[in-house]
């Protein structure tokens, strides 16, 4: 009886195994391509080759080409064979060459410009960016050509710049401290190398120059110079059919060497959470940067952006701190233009001021932000943010990239 038993267990165990078991995939043809290079496309996805096509890697792979940036719409269709599955990506490109204008406002001041982007020139998902952008206080040209990692060869990206700036740094209390005219130019490269799904690492260098008319005291001087800036990132992304939900670690060292023999370095670490919450369309998002460095002259100084806060003066600067933000975001609808979302935030900085004391600040803020959907270029944003420990708002409105 006890063998009869185990025999009938030993069969339904198969049986289970035999019914859970997914046949493997055994191609994917995309459908809708009209720029894209179907050759680029399939280097990308020849890892899910005979792959079970279970619901998890149908998602792996749904997610990998949201990735991507260059698909508007994305349809996985399966059809069974004697051979296993084969999947059909019935995609719809979008525009990834754009003339645009750029323009933002923070605390009254204003800046202008206009590039041309190509997010996958070719068809070969390279990038290529040129342009500039001016305002009262600083007008600047930008070039950038670059393509990714495939295979053996590590991505390469060349970019260079060339402009005039007035730059005023002032302290927590808006009072100002630096106050200096520069002229600076920069030639560089970055190479950069996937080693996993989850892990990739980068080295950028660029030889430049900057030339100084300082207006007050300060660590500044005129000089040519040569950046060196090793990064590691550590990421996870998944694609949830309404936001790229992200989970990375990213460390960075910049390393700056004069003519004049002298040295300084930036450490910077930083952390990004995005997570959905409850429903796809509520999410939260978590952010952490932080800055290290000493002697570092005023033109290496960081501000809000790179301290991933919003609470401080525009014109603000510091060599150290560490910048907080944790919040919500809510996908409130979807048009053919695309998604609008609403936020809501604290953000909390503690950094060095210009009297060397570390200054710690708070505060809330919410805005709004839209995602393209067509068009393969940052979104617009608009956003108000109350810096508690002041009683100061400040109110940031963007069109394009983030300059």
């Amino acid at each position: 009886m006890e063998k009869r038993v185990k025999s009938l267990l030993l069969v339904l165990n198969f049986i289970c195994a035999a019914l859970s078991f997914a046949a493997p995939i055994t191609a994917i043809h995309f459908e809708g391509l009209k720029k894209t290079k179907d050759f680029i496309l399939q280097r990308d996805i020849k890892s899910f080759i005979q792959k079970e096509a279970d619901e998890k890697t149908i998602h792996e792979l749904e997610t990998l080409l949201q990735k991507e940036e260059i698909f508007s719409e994305i349809e996985l269709v399966q059809t069974e064979s004697e051979a296993g599955v084969e999947i059909t990506a019935k995609v719809k490109e979008k525009i990834t060459f754009i003339p645009f204008p750029i323009f933002s406002v923070s605390e009254g001041s204003a800046m202008g410009g206009a590039f041309v982007l190509d997010t996958n020139a070719f068809g070969l998902k390279h990038s290529f960016v040129v342009g500039g952008y001016f305002s009262a206080l600083e007008y600047r040209a930008i070039f950038m050509y670059g393509k990714p990692p495939r295979g053996h060869a590590p991505g390469l990206s060349v970019y260079g710049s060339i402009g005039k700036k007035n730059q005023i740094y002032v302290n927590t209390d808006e009072y100002e401290c630096i106050d200096y005219k520069m002229f600076s130019g920069n030639i560089g490269l970055v190479l950069t190398e996937i080693f996993t799904d989850y892990f990739l690492a980068s080295l950028s260098t660029n030889f430049g120059f900057k030339d100084f008319d300082a207006r007050k005291k300060g660590n500044i001087s005129s000089n040519r110079y040569v950046d060196l800036e090793p990064s590691l990132k550590f990421h996870v992304s998944d694609w949830n059919g309404v936001f790229m939900s992200t989970k990375s670690f990213e460390y960075k060292h910049e390393s700056v060497i004069y003519t004049d023999c002298y040295i300084w370095h930036i450490f910077s670490p930083r952390i990004l959470v995005q997570q959905p919450l409850l429903t796809d369309d509520l999410r939260f998002v978590f952010n952490a940067n932080g800055v290290h460095s000493k002697f570092i002259p005023y033109s290496a100084y960081v501000g809000n952006s790179q301290l991933g806060v919003n609470i401080l003066p525009t014109k603000f600067g510091t060599r150290s701190g560490v910048g907080l933000s944790a919040g919500f975001e809510y996908a409130t609808f979807k048009t053919k233009v695309g998604l609008f979302s609403l936020y809501g935030v604290y953000q909390c900085v503690k950094v060095e001021d210009f009297d060397t004391e570390y200054k710690f600040n708070q505060g809330v803020g919410f805005g709004t932000t839209l995602y393209l959907k067509q068009i393969a270029i940052p979104a617009m944003n608009f956003g108000i943010y109350y810096n508690a420990t002041k009683s100061t708002v400040y109110s940031r409105f963007s069109i394009g990239m983030s300059l």
